[in-house]
């Protein structure tokens, strides 16, 4: 009889024991945990909303984050978008990127000729295509790594780059890729070879920028003024 209290006992201890094991697994996490989730690299996006401050327009305040007027104002409900005061509160699309109007890109070519602008086709062209000499060299707009080099369908052959913040650019129809994915490449440095691989009419290199999953014109974000070897435009 002695030993059955004994198990019984040992029972209901292991019963409270798995109790407060499934409530602390499914208690909310402390400050410090969700501190430490908010300053995760995924978490660590960019800013929702921007304050206004004196002086600044709509107008500013959108090319600073990369965007069309129409994509602030899409983004906000505003009883007069003629008329914001110092520290209201825009909410900022997922694909705005801070200090775009710093435009620290350059262009991937020295010479070229836009064929085919962003938005072009009925609004399906989504990127610009620079008409440059068959074998000219392709160089990085930007520092970053190489997060693809290689075919895409109607691309052709194709390079993508990762930037700091969530960017990316994108090099196709080539005629060679002279990087490899996981490549760290510097702003300039010769990344392929102009062509016309994929579906393409003529030789030319096809230019995007992908910010937040979006794809966005490439003029918001080069410098007018500067290609990859510091030359002027044209």
């Amino acid at each position: 009889m002695s030993g059955r209290p004994q198990a019984t006992l040992a029972g209901c201890c292991w019963l409270v024991a798995m109790a407060l094991l499934q409530a602390c697994s499914t208690a909310p996490r402390g400050d410090g945990e969700a501190a430490r989730a908010a300053a995760s690299p995924g978490a660590a996006a960019r800013p929702a909303y921007h304050t206004v401050r004196r002086g600044e327009t709509l107008s500013q305040i959108a090319r600073g984050y990369g965007l069309s007027l129409a994509n602030l104002l899409e983004a906000n409900t505003l009883a007069n978008p003629d008329r914001i005061e110092i520290g209201d509160r825009l909410r900022l699309p997922a694909y705005a990127m801070p200090g775009a109007s710093q435009r620290a890109f350059v262009w991937p070519l020295e010479r070229w000729a836009v064929t085919s602008e962003f938005g072009a086709r009925g609004g399906r062209h989504q990127g610009i295509d620079l008409g440059s000499p068959k074998g000219a060299t392709v160089r990085a707009a930007g520092s970053g790594v190489v997060a693809f080099a290689g075919r895409k369908r109607g691309y052709g052959r194709v390079v993508i780059l990762q930037h700091a913040g969530g960017v990316q650019t994108l090099y196709a129809h080539n005629r060679k890729n002279l990087v490899r994915r996981g490549e760290h490449v510097s702003q300039g440095q010769s990344i392929a070879r102009v062509g016309q691989s994929g579906r393409a009419t003529g030789s030319h290199l096809h230019f995007e920028f992908i910010i937040g999953g979006h794809k966005r014109n490439p003029r918001l974000y080069v410098s007018p003024a500067l290609t990859a070897s510091s030359a002027s435009v044209r």
